[in-house]
């Protein structure tokens, strides 16, 4: 959305023509859409406890706790990067605008 809030500020420097506007704020709000009905989906499978699979507990056993732990770390410590991408993009966009 940040992006798409950049290109529409800058529409005659980068010579974006209404009809790619309307369809780029369309794609926008369509992957909004599908997010938010994915997390609405996913909250009602929580809350509605689907299966028995959502239990309260955090782990059937210590072992698996253990094991979670640091899978956990390591998953964010692969992730940073691209994250750090997205965040330098973002905040790119977003000094551009001033």
């Amino acid at each position: 959305m940040t992006v798409f809030c950049y290109l529409k500020h800058n529409q005659e420097k980068y010579m974006i023509k209404p009809t790619k506007q309307s369809q780029m704020l369309y794609s926008t709000l369509l992957v909004a859409m599908v997010v938010m009905a994915m997390l609405a989906a996913m909250l009602w499978a929580i809350a509605s406890n689907e299966n028995g699979d959502y239990a309260a507990e955090l782990a059937h056993s210590s072992v698996v706790f253990y094991v979670k732990f640091p899978c956990a770390v390591a998953l964010h410590l692969v992730l940073y990067p691209e994250v750090a991408k997205g965040m330098s993009i973002m905040k790119f966009a977003n000094n551009q605008h001033d």
